[in-house]
């Protein structure tokens, strides 16, 4: 469903050059990701409030096998690319569960929320001007509701299937705990806009998703056989939620989004085009909440279809608007196998949703959306 639109000069540059060196059978080469460099970063990302600030893990490397192990916290002023140290040391992002992937510090009303590595036990801290406090003992999971002024994390039980969700209300500092049994977070942005509802994910066997109640705790199970056809083949990459519904990146086959509409429990397909920059496998992504569109990221240029390995590695992000079909080209990073870059983008929409902050190769870089 793909509809041609003019490109812009980027892009169209882009397109010329990708032709060019296919031509000449030219490995890619590296080359620097646009967007304004705005300091030196690594992991998943957060904006402040007003959006004058980004929250972002510092790159320090282990010195054998050069993965990013940062353990502070900064943030960087958007306007004038001034840095300042939020956590000095013992902030943890890599994450931690079945899908919940790297956990990006979270801005909300009452400070600066993140997990924190302390004596091999994590904790769920939130740091201010003048205090770091840990809130929960034990947790490898958290996110906030959009308006920031409440915390959910995993409570693990120690015993397979029997979870819950805790929230903690920064306003009132009330706690509630949901048991979710088989459930447990999911990637993505998980909580509707309203914050009235949570994304979640079956852990067992049986996989699957499903919409938790933030106001009862209610379970209401996705009808998966309905949204993906053919799951037992792959597993979907929620993407979060924004105004319209509940987006899922789908892959294994040919690629498409899903949107899943809550209100009727229906969902819709959306095929995404694998041309003409060969195959596009979907590595994640998130939803736009001002409008109907996501952006989304690639980790590979072309797959061997027998093996299935990489054989050209690039790292892409694309703005999609599948109601509309316009699939338009970000930012990209074409390398040869032999350079070594993260497997995957962390990116993050501005609150006004006019800007794109996103993390590649150790580097903060800012886009226009």
């Amino acid at each position: 469903m793909r509809v041609e639109q003019t490109a812009g000069l980027p892009v169209m540059l882009f397109r010329v050059l990708l032709g060019a060196l296919t031509a000449c059978g030219d490995p890619f080469a590296p080359d620097r990701a646009e967007g304004a460099l705005l300091a030196a970063g690594s992991l998943a990302l957060e904006w402040s409030a007003d959006g004058r600030e980004i929250f972002y893990y510092d790159s320090g490397y282990t010195t054998a096998a050069l993965r990013p192990v940062p353990d502070r916290i900064l943030a960087v002023d958007v306007r004038t690319r001034a840095t300042r140290v939020v956590v000095e040391s013992g902030a943890y992002g890599a994450g931690g569960g079945e899908r919940p992937g790297a956990v990006p510090p979270r801005a909300t009303i009452a400070g600066l929320a993140y997990i924190r590595l302390e004596n091999e036990q994590f904790a769920l801290h939130l740091v201010t001007a003048t205090a770091d406090t840990a809130l929960v003992a034990s947790s490898l999971w958290f996110t906030t509701t959009p308006d920031r002024t409440r915390l959910l994390y995993r409570l693990a039980s120690g015993t397979a299937f029997s979870d819950s969700i805790g929230m903690i209300d920064l306003v009132t500092g009330d706690r509630t705990v949901f048991p979710t049994g088989a459930y447990g977070p999911t990637i993505g942005a998980t909580v509707a806009p309203d914050g009235s509802r949570m994304l979640v994910e079956r852990l067992d066997a049986e996989a699957g998703f499903a919409i938790l109640s933030l106001t009862d705790g209610t379970i209401t199970a996705l009808n998966d056989s309905l949204l993906f056809p053919d799951r037992q083949w792959f597993t979907p990459i929620p993407l979060g939620w924004n105004a319209t519904g509940v987006w899922f990146m789908v892959y294994g086959g040919p690629p498409r989004l899903v949107r899943y509409d809550p209100a009727t429990g229906t969902g819709q397909s959306f095929p995404v085009s694998d041309a003409p920059y060969g195959t596009r496998p979907l590595t994640g992504g998130t939803a736009l909440a001002p409008a109907g569109t996501v952006v989304w990221s690639q980790n590979c240029n072309f797959t061997d279809p027998l093996s299935g390995l990489c054989e050209s590695a690039a790292y892409a992000l694309w703005l999609l608007n599948p109601l509309t079909g316009r699939d338009d080209l970000l930012v990209s990073l074409y390398t040869s196998l032999a350079y070594d870059y993260p497997r995957a983008f962390f990116a993050a929409a501005s609150p006004d949703g006019r800007s794109l902050a996103y993390v590649l190769g150790n580097e903060l870089r800012l886009l226009p959306l």
